[in-house]
């Protein structure tokens, strides 16, 4: 299932690095897709929030990953505990998945040499194909509740729509 390593333990939390069973980083491949908002940023984290309209195996396979976290968690730890779902669900847009931006644009985005291109180049008429992994989970053990960051590794943009 996972390879789980306790790499800091507070009175509040405990923080693990977590991979797959082959002890590699944990990716998810959302292909087609555009951020409806650009880059955000929530509490000093800057975010992109991508859609998910078309990536139903991406969905899927992160909610799987949600569950056997809960999973897991309950038969090593006895405990039972609530994911904060990265999956977000609003009346009126598609799902959408939260991803961290931790490397500069331009080590992320592919781009020719010399082009820039930045996150704020990112909008709804983007269309992109992203990799992304999972970076760290984080235990807050007061409200059992069990958080995860997604990364952005590689964002290629594949098409560009003309804005009206």
């Amino acid at each position: 299932m996972f390879h789980l390593i306790k790499t800091t333990s507070t009175s509040k939390n405990d923080y693990y690095q977590i991979l797959n069973r082959n002890k590699t980083p944990i990716k998810f491949f959302i292909n087609n897709t555009y951020s409806q908002f650009g880059q955000e940023e929530r509490f000093d984290i800057q975010i992109i929030k991508w859609e998910l309209d078309n990536n139903l195996t991406t969905l899927l396979s992160i909610r799987d990953f949600e569950d056997n976290l809960i999973t897991h968690f309950k038969k090593t730890k006895n405990k039972t505990y609530d994911v904060y779902s990265k999956i977000i669900k609003n009346t009126g847009f598609s799902e959408m998945i939260e991803t961290n931006i931790y490397k500069d644009s331009y080590d992320t985005i592919t781009h020719e040499l010399g082009e820039v291109i930045t996150f704020h180049d990112l909008k709804a008429n983007v269309r992109c194909n992203v990799e992304i992994e999972v970076h760290n989970i984080n235990i807050n053990k007061s409200t059992n509740k069990l958080y995860y960051n997604l990364g952005i590794n590689r964002i290629h943009i594949i098409e560009k729509i003309n804005e009206k």
